[in-house]
């Protein structure tokens, strides 16, 4: 099948027409383009798990790209995959999906139900928090086609291809307390996973105490282009492998400043308003 690219998918498909220009979030979607298609093509050769982390600052669209187009652009080339979207609070993660099932059901008015049509079907399981899309197979695996889970409920059951977690915790939710949580909620994720599942991680960096410092110091990850990161994929062994973390995360971590204190992006964050947002927001700034 033809690769379709996953920002232009995500902006003319999906209809999220405010990606227009931005040149950092057609880095993004090639990212995870090529970090997908690595894994559904090496998945069944290398039986490994894929670990993919995007560390962009808040307001960066990476919802918008990864966790809301992610899972659709998955089910194109594979129609049975099982796909957990998962985030803080368990509204949130329904809304991710009510995004993605107002789309493939083609309810809503974008290319997509032109282009694709609908994947809804009235004897199939569609509910705010579950759904089984109309193209799905192999009707007998129990696992919904994309079903939603939270760090404050959590998830049973189920084993599932692929997990997005989605912001696990906010600013407001910054505390012990709840960075205790959310990683106790992340190793319970661990062995829900297949074995050859991919694991994609979208947030914001806050702190070494946050859940991106908690995965470097226990699982290591290579920060790397997309094409290194592919490779490695492809290779079914990490060029930053080592002993101790032989299955590391690799990463595309951004800041919204460069070091000429210029936003890397006018189309997503205008300068002006990420100065303005450093002198309310010090301790939270990316």
């Amino acid at each position: 099948m033809k690769v379709v690219p996953l920002y232009y998918m995500a902006r003319d498909l999906m209809g999220f027409d405010y990606l227009r220009g931005s040149k950092l979030n057609m880095e993004m979607s090639a990212y995870a383009e090529r970090g997908f298609h690595a894994w559904l093509d090496t998945r069944h050769v290398h039986r490994k798990r894929v670990k993919l982390m995007f560390l962009i600052p808040r307001k960066g669209r990476k919802s918008t790209i990864i966790t809301q187009s992610g899972p659709p652009y998955l089910l194109i080339y594979n129609h049975d995959l099982s796909i957990v979207i998962d985030s803080e609070k368990k509204e949130r993660a329904n809304d991710f999906l009510g995004s993605i099932s107002r789309v493939i059901s083609g309810d809503a008015q974008v290319m997509w139900r032109d282009v694709i049509g609908s994947w809804k079907a009235s004897d199939r399981k569609w509910r705010d928090d579950a759904i089984e899309i109309s193209v799905r197979r192999y009707r007998q695996r129990k696992e919904p086609t994309i079903v939603t889970s939270s760090v404050e409920i959590g998830y049973t059951g189920g084993a599932p291809d692929a997990l997005f977690i989605d912001d696990p915790m906010s600013p407001e939710s910054h505390t012990d307390l709840w960075m205790n949580t959310v990683i106790e909620h992340y190793q319970g994720m661990g062995p829900v996973l297949m074995p050859n599942g991919l694991m994609v991680l979208c947030m914001t960096r806050y702190d070494d105490q946050d859940l991106a410092g908690h995965i470097q110091r226990t699982e290591g990850w290579h920060e790397c282009t997309m094409f290194e990161m592919e490779a490695c994929i492809r290779a079914g062994k990490c060029i930053a492998a080592t002993s101790e973390f032989p299955q590391p995360w690799h990463v595309m971590l951004r800041a919204a400043l460069n070091e000429a204190d210029q936003s890397i992006d006018e189309i997503v964050w205008p300068t002006d308003f990420l100065h303005a947002e450093r002198k309310k927001y010090p301790a939270f700034f990316s």
